[in-house]
């Protein structure tokens, strides 16, 4: 639901290492750490400045709104630019530093196209809808409107007159000022809330079916991939169960494997039954899952889905409690002033239109 950007900084702003935002429970925010963890060696994995950031509270902040005015993660500082997008990110690292997988895939044509078409149907699979309504309502919601407290404080704060700050005619990267920008956040996450938390409509129920088919797409075309590269469910090769989707080195992932990576792993924590229906309709794909596993850039991936971890984490930066606070009705948003509200309502407004027009 949010598309970033990538931005130009001048040579002398930018940082003399990488620098990485993100928080471990994003599947975007994954996906770019396991294509930075695949890159080639001129890119140290080890000396790139990780940022796990408190989510969702920090990245609704103005400050961070100044380096991704979506307020949205994953965020890449590298070189001279701010990618603010996993998309733009793996292209961006695919080009400058390109793993050993995705090398081997540029000195390809067929091969190339064929990663790139795979890659678009895995963004078509709407991951938001299938996990938010995976999950227990209250839960989503309550994860929600804390985002819709930190927005309201940050808003109303900015808009103070002795904040310094005219959110009328101060700008962010992307050209917004700032009162567009928290407008448009605003409505996005009211948006989430009636497509992901909300009463099931009939709309949301042909949404969902046709996610599911896209899933089982994306399936299939992995399932097929893994044949024609690498002979996966033939008899042409005995070591061949042990491959990834473009073929060639067996230990060398390309951008390809790690889009399924994290759909795979999204589905193995809230529906496993349903991961295991794919893997049972398209057998190749269990094989190449079980070799990913045992991959050590699979690692990264296993960090980022520890459960133990995700549940310390929430304790630590008291999630319980504003959950609690959320269900009860004490911890909620501020009233906007007229004027804001009226521009998110026409806003949201907009946004469930474009959505539900959408393929």
């Amino acid at each position: 639901m949010f598309k970033g950007e990538v931005y130009t900084i001048p040579k002398e702003k930018s940082l003399d290492r990488p620098r990485y935002w993100y928080f471990p429970g994003s599947l975007n925010a994954q996906k770019g750490r396991l294509f930075l963890r695949c890159c080639s060696s001129s890119l140290d994995f080890s000396t790139i400045d990780f940022r796990c950031i408190e989510y969702p509270e920090y990245n609704q902040t103005l400050e961070f709104a100044k380096i991704c005015p979506n307020m949205s993660i994953p965020v890449l500082e590298i070189d001279d630019k701010i990618i603010t997008d996993s998309r733009d990110i793996q292209r961006y690292l695919t080009e400058k530093y390109p793993s050993k997988g995705d090398a081997a895939v540029a000195a390809d044509e067929g091969k190339t196209k064929k990663m790139e078409e795979f890659i678009e149907s895995c963004l078509t699979w709407d991951e938001y809808l299938f996990s938010y309504r995976k999950l227990p309502n209250f839960l989503g919601a309550s994860m929600h409107h804390i985002r819709l407290v930190c927005l309201s404080d940050a808003i109303l704060d900015a808009a103070k007159d002795n904040s310094g700050i005219n959110i009328d005619e101060d700008a962010l990267l992307d050209g917004r000022t700032i009162r567009e920008a928290y407008v448009r956040k605003i409505a996005q996450i009211r948006s989430m809330i009636q497509i992901g938390c909300e009463a099931e409509t009939p709309e949301l129920t042909k949404r969902i079916s046709a996610n599911d088919d896209c899933m089982d797409e994306i399936f299939r075309r992995a399932s097929t991939m893994l044949t024609e590269n690498s002979g996966v469910g033939t008899d042409c090769d005995d070591n061949n169960d042990a491959s990834l989707l473009m073929g060639g080195d067996s230990t060398n992932i390309a951008s390809a494997d790690i889009y399924l990576a994290v759909a795979v792993i999204r589905m193995k924590w809230l529906d496993e039954s349903y991961l295991d229906s794919k893997f049972d309709k398209y057998p190749n794909t269990r094989l190449w899952w079980e070799h990913f596993l045992t991959l050590p850039e699979a690692q990264v991936l296993l960090e980022d889905n520890d459960k133990r971890g995700t549940v310390l984490r929430m304790i630590k930066s008291g999630k319980p409690f504003k959950m609690l606070g959320c269900a009860l009705g004490i911890y909620k948003a501020k009233p906007l002033p007229d004027d804001i509200e009226r521009d998110v309502q026409a806003e949201l407004k907009k946004l469930n239109e474009a959505y539900f027009s959408s393929n």
